[in-house]
């Protein structure tokens, strides 16, 4: 699983769900399946952001929407929608949530490369709110060559940060200046900046938030190449799963940069719960980082954590999520002979065993490649959120093939029109046209 699907499938629980507009939509997706093009998807994602009603969400969609639009070249279609995305900000409800919108769409503006446009947004964030959106600036002029401003913004963010009183805000002003520091070539304050909302995030008032604050500062680490104080971070998260995951992050990313033996090591680490996914993921980098001999000693590993299982349907589902990476190896035939003691344990079963099974053989199946054959699982899986997440791995299957048309056709039936809206922009970023 990509890291943008894993993201995507991670909104499914908080987007909002709302109901396609009318039936003149579906005239408008048949005529984009046949002839897709960025300026169609596009357009069907602005259907989606339009049925948005909450102020402080459409803000949000709408500045994305512009930023896919100046991307495609759409800029006029882009000033609009900054436009109504600022007038959406504007109508948010309450001064706080009025300047989280306007903050948002000052970051989105920043990242377009509308640098002036940010700037004034930004300035219409007030100083007594907190606000990421000059980090997001000074990383634009950094990239546009004006650094000595940029260091100079960064600075005042940095500042500005100190002085909020709510460590969950003081985190995320902080983690957004250690990104600007950072890609300023800042290395040093970074470092500093992060060890301060490091403290910040320990040091919360809910706790509740201390695991997932952790997990994005290890991640934005990890992409940074800070593989050692990445992993310090990771294993200060509390719980298994998120502890896991940033793990897992710092892995991929060692394996990415060609740190084989390294990221081998941190898969030894990671909980024996979680263990057959690392080393089926760090064996997917080794391959494309070129390193397929470490690559079949990694999925070597993981077939011998699946042939221990004692449980026939769990060692089954250990075989698919194998066979979906030997399917990325290239190994089809070796993909096939892992696929079939799924399909056989899933023609066995029935209710809800069959249904839970059917979905996680289905994921596998697209994360292979294979998405016409994960689609023809839907009907076996529970309506709502699963087969959504399910309709967006297909889609990306096909993407990746190069079959546009199709990727839109599996993102037709997504129920939720807020999520659709982004994978359709995500799609069009693609597109040569």
């Amino acid at each position: 699983m990509t890291r943008t699907l894993a993201a995507t499938l991670a909104a499914l629980t908080i987007a909002a769900i709302t109901p396609r507009a009318s039936a003149a939509a579906d005239a408008d997706w048949d005529a984009c399946k046949a002839q897709p093009t960025r300026a169609c998807v596009l357009a069907l994602a602005a259907r989606d952001v339009a049925a948005s009603n909450d102020p402080y969400e459409k803000a949000s969609a709408l500045g994305d929407l512009g930023a896919a639009r100046v991307k495609a070249g759409l800029i006029q279609d882009a000033d609009q929608d900054f436009a109504q995305a600022e007038q959406a900000a504007d109508a948010a409800n309450g001064d706080v949530m009025r300047a989280g919108a306007l903050d948002g769409l000052a970051i989105t503006l920043a990242r377009a490369g509308e640098i002036d446009a940010a700037t004034r947004v930004e300035g219409r964030v007030g100083a007594n709110y907190p606000d990421q959106g000059r980090a997001a600036i000074a990383i634009a002029e950094g990239k546009a060559g004006q650094s000595a401003q940029a260091e100079a913004l960064v600075a005042q963010a940095f500042e500005h940060a100190r002085t909020l009183k709510n460590d969950y805000l003081t985190f995320g002003a902080l983690r957004a200046v250690a990104e600007a520091q950072r890609a300023l070539g800042l290395v040093g304050p970074a470092a500093e900046t992060e060890r301060l909302a490091l403290k910040a995030a320990l040091t919360g008032p809910d706790p509740n938030r201390h695991d997932y604050d952790l997990g994005r500062l290890a991640s934005e680490q990890a992409t940074a190449g800070d593989f050692e104080a990445a992993l310090r971070t990771a294993g200060l998260i509390e719980e298994a799963w998120p502890r896991a995951s940033a793990t897992i992050d710092v892995e991929r990313a060692e394996a990415a940069a060609g740190k084989f033996d390294q990221a081998a090591r941190i898969a030894t680490m990671v909980d024996a719960a979680f263990r057959l996914r690392a080393l089926s993921l760090l064996a997917w980098e080794q391959f494309k980082a070129g390193g397929a001999d470490k690559a079949a000693t990694a999925l070597a590993s993981a077939r011998a954590i699946v042939t221990a299982m004692a449980d026939e349907g769990e060692r089954s589902r250990g075989l698919a999520q194998i066979a979906a990476m030997e399917a990325g190896l290239g190994d089809a035939k070796a993909a096939d002979a892992d696929f079939a003691p799924a399909r056989a344990t899933l023609a066995g079963l029935k209710g809800s065993a069959r249904a839970d099974l059917a979905r996680v053989l289905a994921y596998d199946l697209a994360a292979a490649g294979r998405a016409d054959e994960a689609l023809a699982l839907v009907p076996e899986i529970d309506a709502g959120m699963p087969r959504d997440g399910l309709q967006i791995a297909a889609s990306e299957a096909r993407r990746r093939a190069g079959d546009n048309a199709g990727a839109l056709a599996a993102l037709e039936p997504v129920v939720n029109r807020s999520l659709q809206a982004r994978l359709l922009e995500e799609l069009a970023g693609t597109m040569a046209q």
